[in-house]
């Protein structure tokens, strides 16, 4: 490797040579004195092949190899690093216009402070500055340093950056202030100043509000970088928080999506049971189900017709919508499943869609809810308490959903069959329970009164119960011995009024339910109309007149609507 030995220092020994293929500089050892000539060089490398440095430690060289290469004149050149000097031309050879444009925001003054000459974009915004013989206090008002506007402090604040304003009055019409910072250079042999500034933006809103472009700027100024910088910066903050806004806006979106998606599940439960609306929310296909044992409860209201015609259409929706209000709160309470409402008749069924071992017991305590909640609900006709009768029976049915507009779960069976012939043999105030759903919940803590053999019609002779209250303790007997005459009584009484017509013992009428397919029921309903005429009279369809006291108890017995889904016998 070919060196230059720049300087050698003899207080310490140390070398310090410089490499003519890369033109690095290194030191051997240490020292901060550095001789100007190159005869000194000569002398302290004997010094140094006398000395402590025998190897350059960065090329490994021996150090006499470096004293025979300049002897020999294989160094070029010994050139000291700490005196370097550059080389200075004579004149200027750029032309006064391609140097205003070039730095066309530099002010030169003298040190009265006297303007000689200014950049061009400084003479277009600025038109005073060409003014002869106009100073630079006439044209700016100094921010920074904070100091007196003379040459002398100039002079000692050389080495700051000097940020100044363009006064209003020397600016061309309609232009705005604008504001520049920059570097005060001196120059000793002309003892000029020169002011290279620019102007002070930090973004194109800056250039947009002082009326100039982005042109206006040097080429080789660092404020072009700073300012497309800045306008990447401020991009970049703007889409930060445009995405968080829609990111708010997203998350507002989806709690109302949420509580929407919570009102229409809401809707939909009461429609469907939860299980089978989720399936078909999913586009699952959901499959007709056969049930072993489920417990289904029907319930009215006595003397609902006599009711219906005797007070407005209105208090009659008011009415039920109050009782349905109430039962509602019981389903959930007990855990049953509403089916459907058909007038005054309410349908509830345990055991499906999920299957349980306590439904029974769950229908037969809605039942007991259904006659304490009516308690305080009162007649709109005579102002009294009314009341309801519940039937309830225990057995196997089949379950599906059926139509696709408004579908609707439905029950199919002779259970359901059987538990409003139950219904309707029952008495106001009264819980009454087939055999199969006393099976059920005996001795599961119901207090029990057994009501004696009834005839229901299409099933015979059945020994029914009534359900008289919920005990905290299971009781394996729960009939009443001292009721079971009263019961007798009242089965020989619905006995001896035949199969359609049945009178209870306080002389209340129980309607026998509409089968449909059975042969020799008394009368039929047809559903398509829109009126119902009776006694000679018309009236709007689902409100029935009051019969004539003339008319017998047979005669009597009215009609009660139920769905072709209640009443089909698989």
């Amino acid at each position: 490797m070919a060196i230059t030995v720049s300087s050698l220092y003899p207080a310490t020994g140390s070398l310090e040579w410089t490499s003519i293929v890369d033109g690095t500089s290194h030191l051997i050892g240490g020292g901060d004195y550095r001789p100007p000539s190159n005869e000194s060089v000569k002398n302290n490398l004997l010094l140094a092949r006398n000395g402590s440095a025998k190897r350059c430690p960065f090329s490994g060289m021996d150090i006499n190899g470096i004293e025979e290469s300049l002897a020999e004149g294989k160094v070029k050149r010994v050139l000291p690093i700490s005196h370097f000097k550059p080389k200075i031309p004579e004149r200027i050879l750029l032309d006064p216009e391609t140097f205003c444009k070039t730095f066309p925001y530099h002010i030169l003054f003298n040190d009265d402070l006297v303007i000689m000459h200014s950049g061009s974009k400084l003479q277009q915004f600025c038109p005073l500055i060409n003014d002869e013989g106009a100073t630079l206090k006439d044209i700016l008002i100094l921010d920074h340093p904070e100091i007196e506007l003379t040459s002398e402090n100039i002079f000692l604040f050389l080495n700051m950056i000097f940020m100044a304003t363009l006064k209003k009055e020397a600016m061309a019409p309609h232009m705005p202030v604008v504001s520049i910072r920059g570097q005060m250079v001196w120059m000793p042999d002309s003892h000029l100043y020169v002011f290279l500034c620019s102007p002070q933006l930090t973004s194109l809103n800056d250039l947009r509000d002082r009326k100039m472009h982005f042109s206006d700027i040097a080429s080789h100024d660092l404020t072009r970088d700073l300012i497309l910088f800045n306008q990447q910066r401020i991009a970049e903050v703007e889409l930060a928080k445009q995405l968080e806004q829609k990111k708010e806006e997203l998350r507002t979106l989806m709690r109302d999506l949420e509580l929407e998606k919570k009102k229409t599940d809401t809707l939909l439960y009461s429609m469907l049971p939860k299980e089978v609306a989720n399936d078909l929310r999913d586009g699952k296909k959901v499959e007709a189900g056969e049930f072993q044992q489920v417990t289904i409860s029907f319930s009215d209201i006595v003397r609902f017709t006599d009711m219906c015609s005797q007070c407005d259409p209105i208090q009659i929706v008011h009415l039920l919508n109050e009782m349905y209000v109430v039962f509602d709160e019981l389903t959930s309470l007990h855990n049953v499943y509403k089916v459907e409402t058909i007038r005054d008749a309410y349908m509830t069924v345990g055991g499906l869609p999920i299957p349980n071992e306590t439904h029974a017991e769950q229908v037969a305590c809605f039942g007991l809810g259904q006659v304490e909640g009516v308690k305080s609900i009162s007649s709109p006709v005579t102002g009294e308490i009314i009341q309801i009768r519940v039937g309830i029976h225990t057995g196997p049915v089949v379950a599906g959903v059926v139509g696709v507009k408004m579908p609707r779960y439905c029950l199919f069976g002779d259970t359901v069959n059987t538990a409003s012939r139950i219904e309707s043999h029952s008495l106001p105030g009264k819980v009454h329970i087939s055999p199969s759903t006393y099976r059920a919940i005996k001795g599961k803590g119901f207090e029990c009164e057994a009501r004696g053999g009834m005839e229901i019609k299409g099933k015979g002779r059945m020994m029914t119960h009534f359900v008289i209250a919920r005990s905290n303790q299971t009781n394996d007997d729960d009939t009443d011995s001292a009721s079971d005459s009263a019961s007798d009584s009242a089965s020989d009484s619905a006995s001896d009024e035949g199969d359609d017509a049945l009178t209870c013992h306080d002389g209340n009428e129980v309607r026998a339910p509409v089968i449909i397919n059975e042969p020799n029921h008394e009368q039929s309903t047809n559903k398509d109309d829109l009126t119902t005429t009776r006694a000679g009279k018309t009236v709007p369809s689902g409100v029935e007149t009051q019969a004539s006291t003339s008319t017998s108890p047979s005669s009597d017995v009215t009609e009660r609507r139920t769905s072709s889904a209640l009443c089909t016998v698989l």
